[in-house]
């Protein structure tokens, strides 16, 4: 489950890297107990 605050980082992230990273970064969120 991802936080406020996890939710804008992936906001930046998407603005600011390529979506393959993004996507890898937001498996790694999902994946994270």
């Amino acid at each position: 489950q991802l936080g406020n605050g996890d939710s804008r980082s992936l906001t930046q992230a998407l603005q600011s890297n390529t979506p393959i990273e993004v996507h890898y970064k937001k498996i790694v969120l999902d994946v994270k107990p």
